[in-house]
C-alpha cells in the first residue's frame, strides 16, 4: 500500500508535467505556426502595396509606362500576402481585418488604373486625383493595415501571457507535489520503520526474559 501511494503521487507528478508542456507548445505552435505567417503576409501585402505606390509617383512624374506595369504587377504579391495572412488567421476577427484590407486595395487598384488612363490626356487632373480621392483611399487600406497588424500583436501578446502564466503555475504545482512526494517518504519510511522495530522490540524482550528463566 504504501508503494502504491507513491506510484500514484509519481504519476500525478508526470502526468501534470506532461499538461503543462503540451501547453506551452501549443502556444508556441500558435505563435510560430500561425501568428508568424499570418503577420509576414500583412507585411507582404503592405510592401507590395507600397511600392505600388511609389510606381505611381514615378509614372505621375516621368510619364514611364514600366511604372503601370510594375504597379499592377504588384497586385499578384499583394493578394499572395493576403491569402497567406486569411489561411493562418486564428480567430474571426483576423479574418474580418484581412477582408478590410483586401476591399480597400481593391479600391485603390481600381482608382489607380483610372488615373494611369486619365494621365495621357490631362495630367493635371491625374495628379490631382493622386493627391485627392487616390491618396485617401491609400491612407484607408494602410490604416487597415496597421489596425490588423497591431490586433495580431495584442493576441501574441495575449498568448505569451497565457503561456507565462501556465508555466508558473506549473512550477508551483510541480514543486507542491514534489513537496507531497517527499513528505509522503518519510511518514511511510516512519510508519514501516515502526511496524519493524516494534515486534522485533517484543521479541527481544521475551528473549531476554526467556534467558533469565520466564517462559511464560
Amino acid at each position: 500500500m504504501s508503494f502504491g501511494c507513491l506510484v500514484l503521487i509519481s504519476v500525478a507528478v508526470t502526468v501534470y508535467a506532461v499538461l503543462a508542456v503540451s501547453h506551452l507548445r501549443t502556444a508556441q505552435e500558435k505563435v510560430a505556426g500561425q501568428a508568424v505567417p499570418y503577420l509576414t503576409g500583412l507585411s507582404t501585402a503592405a510592401l507590395a502595396a507600397k511600392s505600388a505606390a511609389n510606381d505611381e509617383r514615378g509614372y505621375l512624374l516621368t510619364g514611364s509606362r514600366t511604372y503601370v506595369t510594375e504597379a499592377q504587377g504588384r497586385r499578384t504579391t499583394e493578394k499572395s500576402g493576403l491569402d497567406q495572412a486569411y489561411a493562418h488567421a486564428t480567430s474571426a476577427a483576423q479574418r474580418a481585418a484581412v477582408d478590410d484590407i483586401r476591399a480597400g486595395l481593391d479600391r485603390f487598384d481600381e482608382a489607380l488604373d483610372s488615373e494611369f488612363q486619365l494621365y495621357p490626356t490631362d495630367h493635371a487632373a491625374a495628379v490631382a486625383m493622386s493627391t485627392g480621392a487616390n491618396r485617401d483611399l491609400r491612407k484607408a487600406y494602410e490604416q487597415s493595415i496597421t489596425n490588423a497588424d497591431k490586433g495580431a500583436e495584442a493576441d501574441v501578446a495575449a498568448a505569451q501571457r497565457d503561456a507565462s502564466a501556465g508555466a508558473t503555475r506549473a512550477y508551483r504545482m510541480l514543486l507542491v507535489l514534489l513537496g507531497a512526494v517527499v513528505l509522503c517518504g518519510v511518514a511511510i519510511a516512519m510508519g514501516l520503520s515502526r511496524l519493524i522495530t516494534r515486534p522485533l522490540a517484543r521479541t527481544v524482550d521475551v528473549m531476554e526474559a526467556a534467558s533469565t528463566g520466564d517462559l511464560t
